[in-house]
Formats: structure tokens, C-alpha cells, sequence
């Protein structure tokens, strides 16, 4: 069955079950927090009629949200106890936000590549800063141009900008990091290096240029590509100091990148001081970039399009706060690293509200689940996330049994699978080979107990399951593009702590190496998945 025929049998069984067990799921959803929302009619045509009736017909609006370092664990209707986010969560209110979200690497590069491909890192080869998508790969914009929308992207990370392909089928493209003519310094390197980090807020007027342009009916995609609440921690006041102890007076005052990769190299240890003053700036610049995220649906809501659209909000990637002695992100996936926030608001009516799901999802879910809300092909290639649209609509969790499969940026990565109950991590990193771990989610979801050397039967299958699909990552692989586009402002990369020790390792890759060989002991090389 093609991708678009199985879209439409997913939505047809979709809108057959909320339609018939309506009761069901107002009992089932009972326990999730506030009662959603649900269509007073569970009648088909009059819930087609509310949900995007509009001069769009199916093709609504789009509008994709990317904070990136974007940890959900301090995202506040998450569960988190700062008021970080209350405009992230009142925009939860009007949909559907997942709780167990994760991108599938804790580094921009492979974390945006998936997440615009809806396919995996080693799938596409988007991995290392020397790649770039090939050709034929699809976007979520080269999709939605080739059924007429007008499309746009504002980027503000270089490490998700154009070199890499990732942003193929936009009509056009503002490139943020780049420094403008005449844009004043908003921060200064250690080095003395004055540099202007694109912000948030400049995001908002290029979208209202853009919408102005926008004719009437006219469906378009819009994506925001946002730098906070990545270091340096720089917000503006009163949110850079909202949750800073003002006595504090240490040395990572600053927020700067530098300072704090010092604490990855081992040339500062961080007191118990200094690490909430640094988990306070982050907090700080998180509220920042939900200010800015509130700026920006208040003018879709005056221009009568909120109610429209469909829109998106996620991150890249989370930002570790020395949960595994770690700062920052790249070189682990523990949860902390890869965990992020997945909110969805279908146009109109379609769907419950205020609704938190438990189930597994993934940053590559993002193209699928758009596609089968529009009605359109999700493209020829075989995708690694799978579409969400029917537990958006029923607002039920789905109870497959998912695992997905992680990696980190280094040129012989640690790869892990992570399920709801466990996660299994394979350390490549580690001198002497691959070392195993793992960790119960249910009773341990610190993952501080690695049960890895044990031979519990919960021990030895997730081993197996990694290697199983480990064996089918290795079998989609495919030999990317070389990265031949010269390299983006150095001031800016430098101030976001990439020309540092903590890149070596994934920008020094050949291409042609399989990142994963010698991994599998030899007599699993050729196993069968199946077996």
C-alpha cells in the first residue's frame, strides 16, 4: 500500500472510532489532567465541516516551531516547577502535547536533518558536519511546494542551516546567524570577539513580512527555526535574571559557552552553586524564547489564522544539567539529551484539547503526521517516523510497542534504543569496545542503576533488540554527499561553542567509514533480524 493510501485508511479508522466510542474515550482520558475538549457531534461530516472547513479546504496553514536545546524536563505543564513556559502551555491547552517526545540525537546537525526528513541520521547520512542530504531526499517544504505552498524558513543556528541540505524546498530562506549589515553586537566571546546572535524576537517581524505577502487562501508553511534557550544564556531582562540568585557572583555569571564546556573538559568543576545559577540562566533563556513563541501566535490569532492552522512546536535536541555530571549536549543519550517537548494543534475543531499522551513519539513523526493531516503523499522513500495524526484525533495513546533508536555525534557514536519501560545504550566511545548498559524507566527513570552486566531476561532482550536494529540501520545506510559549502560566520559558531574540543569527533569523519563497523561482534554481522 502506498504511503498516501495507508494515510487515508488511518484517518478513515480514525474518524470511525472517535465516532463510534466517543464514551470510551472520555472514560479513558479521564485520568490525563484536565478533561479535554472534545466536538459536541462525534457525527463524521460534521466533524470534517469544523475541523479545516475553510477557504484552504485541506491545505491548511502549517506553522513548525523549533527551540532548539529544548529539554522538556523544564517545560512547566510537563511537570516541571518553574513558570518557564505559560505560553507553551497555554498553547498545550488548545491541542495535544506528548510527554515521552524524543529526537533521535542529542546534536543539531542529525537532529534537524531527521526531524525535516522524517528519517533517521544513518538513514539519510546526515550525521557529521562534512554531509548534507543527497538530492532525493525529501523535506517537509519540498513536499508541501509541490502541492503549492508558499513557504518560508528563519534559521537562527548555523548547525541547521543551508549547507546541509536540510532546507531544501523552502522558497526562500533567512540564514539569521549570519551576521546582517548593520546589526549591533549583542555579546562578546571570551576572546573579545563582539558577535550578534540572531534572537528569538527578530523572528517575529520577518513573519509578519512574510504573511503580509501571503495572498488570501494561499496555503503556506511557515518554520522558525529558533536559537534559545541554546548557550550562551544571553536572554534580555527581566527572564536572563528571573530565576538567577542575585548574590551569585561565580564563574559562569556570564552564560557564556566557554565557560561552561570548561566543566566538559574537565578544567573547571562546578560547585553545587554554580550549577543552579546555570540551570537558573537556561530557565531564564527558555522563558525568553516562550515570550517570543507567545509574540508569534498572538499575531496568527489576529490575523484570524490560529484557529486555522496547523502548528507545531519541538526542539532539536534537550540540554543536559549535570544529570550524568554532564552540561550541554552531543556526546550522550541519556534522556536529558534527547528528551524534548512535541506539541500539535490541529486546524479547527479536529480533535480533543488539553490533552497530555504518554506515548512514544518521535521528532521524525513531524512529516508523516503533517502529510496525512493534509491528505498528500509523504513522498517515495521509506520513512523512519511513523504519522501521529490518529492519536491526535482520538486522543488515545497508540499501545504499539515502539523503540527508537539513538545516536550521538561522535565518529564512532554510542547508539542506544529507548522504549517506554527501558533504554539500552551501547558506549562505543569507551576505550576497549563497545560497552553495554541498561536502565529500567519504570522503577529508575534517572537511568543511574545500569543493570547492563546483568542477566535479566529484561537485560538480555533489549541487548538483542539493539542489535537487531542496529543490523537494520546498518542495511538503509546510505553514502551521503560530501559537504562542500564553505563554512558559516566563525564568530557566531564559535560563540555557540563549535570550533571546540567537542566537535572534533563527529566533524573528523570519512564518509565512506560505516560509523558502526566493528561494533557487532562477528558472528551477528549477517544475523537476521528475524532470528
Amino acid at each position: 500500500m502506498k504511503s498516501h493510501e495507508l494515510c487515508n485508511t488511518k484517518r478513515k479508522r480514525a474518524w470511525s472510532e472517535l465516532s463510534v466510542c466517543l464514551i470510551g474515550v472520555l472514560s479513558a482520558l479521564s485520568g490525563c489532567g484536565e478533561s479535554p475538549t472534545l466536538p459536541a457531534s462525534a457525527d463524521v461530516e460534521d466533524l470534517e465541516r469544523q475541523g479545516a472547513a475553510s477557504v484552504y479546504g485541506k491545505h491548511v496553514p502549517v506553522i513548525l516551531v523549533v527551540m532548539d536545546a529544548l529539554d522538556a524536563n523544564h517545560v512547566t505543564h510537563l511537570g516541571y516547577e518553574r513558570d518557564t513556559t505559560p505560553n507553551m502551555d497555554g498553547f498545550a491547552k488548545d491541542g495535544v502535547s506528548f510527554r515521552a517526545a524524543f529526537s533521535p540525537a542529542p546534536y543539531t546537525v542529525a537532529g534537524i536533518g531527521a526531524l525535516l526528513s522524517g528519517r533517521r541520521p544513518d538513514t539519510t547520512g546526515l550525521y557529521t558536519k562534512l554531509n548534507m542530504l543527497r538530492d532525493d531526499e525529501q523535506t517537509i517544504a519540498s513536499l508541501l511546494s509541490r502541492h503549492e505552498y508558499k513557504t518560508r524558513a528563519l534559521v537562527s543556528n548555523p548547525n541547521g542551516g543551508m549547507r546541509f541540505g536540510a532546507l531544501r524546498g523552502f522558497d526562500e530562506v533567512s540564514p539569521l546567524y549570519e551576521a546582517a549589515d548593520g546589526a549591533e553586537p549583542n555579546f562578546t566571546t571570551r576572546d573579545g570577539v563582539p558577535v550578534h546572535l540572531p534572537q528569538a524576537k527578530e523572528h517575529l517581524p520577518l513573519m509578519r513580512a512574510f504573511l503580509d505577502e501571503v495572498p488570501e487562501g494561499k496555503p503556506f508553511f511557515f518554520y522558525s527555526h529558533m536559537l534559545e534557550p541554546h548557550s550562551p544564556y544571553v536572554a534580555d531582562e527581566p527572564f536572563r535574571s528571573k530565576y538567577l540568585d542575585p548574590n551569585y557572583d561565580g564563574p559562569f555569571l556570564r552564560g557564556d559557552t566557554d565557560d561552561l564546556l570548561d566543566t566538559v573538559y574537565g578544567r573547571v568543576e562546578a560547585s553545587p552553586e554554580d550549577r543552579v545559577a546555570i540551570n537558573a540562566l537556561y530557565d531564564g533563556h527558555l522563558a525568553f524564547a516562550d515570550d517570543s513563541f507567545g509574540h508569534l501566535m498572538d499575531d496568527l490569532k489576529a490575523r484570524g489564522l490560529y484557529d486555522k492552522s496547523l502548528i507545531i512546536l519541538t526542539g532539536d535536541h534537550g540540554e543536559a544539567m549535570f544529570q550524568h555530571d554532564r552540561w550541554g549536549h552531543n556526546d550522550q543519550i541519556y534522556d536529558e539529551m534527547v528528551h524534548v517537548p512535541l506539541l500539535i494543534k490541529l486546524p479547527g475543531s479536529e480533535g480533543p484539547r488539553n490533552l497530555v499522551l504518554d506515548g512514544l513519539v518521535s521528532t521524525m513523526d513531524i512529516l508523516p503526521t503533517i502529510c496525512e493531516s493534509l491528505d498528500i503523499p509523504a513522498g517515495d522513500l521509506a520513512l523512519d517516523g511513523k504519522s501521529i495524526y490518529e492519536e491526535l484525533v482520538t486522543g488515545l495513546s497508540s499501545p504499539e510497542d515502539r523503540g527508537l533508536f539513538l545516536r550521538t555525534h561522535h565518529s564512532k557514536p554510542d547508539v542506544g534504543l529507548r522504549t517506554l519501560t527501558g533504554k539500552g545504550i551501547f558506549l562505543q566511545s569507551e576505550e576497549g569496545g563497545a560497552v553495554f548498559k541498561y536502565f529500567d524507566l519504570v522503577k529508575d527513570p534517572g537511568e543511574v542503576n545500569n543493570q547492563g552486566a546483568s542477566n535479566t531476561p529484561e537485560a538480555k532482550a533489549m541487548r538483542k533488540a539493539i542489535l537487531d536494529e542496529l543490523i537494520r540501520v546498518k542495511r538503509s545506510r546510505r553514502t551521503a554527499l560530501r559537504n562542500d559549502n564553505a563554512e558559516d560566520d566563525e564568530a557566531t559558531l564559535s560563540a555557540l561553542g563549535y570550533t571546540d574540543e567537542v566537535n572534533a569527533a563527529g566533524a573528523s569523519q570519512d564518509l565512506e567509514v560505516d560509523p558502526f563497523e566493528g561494533m557487532l561482534p562477528d558472528p551477528l554481522k549477517d544475523a537476521n533480524p528475524n532470528d
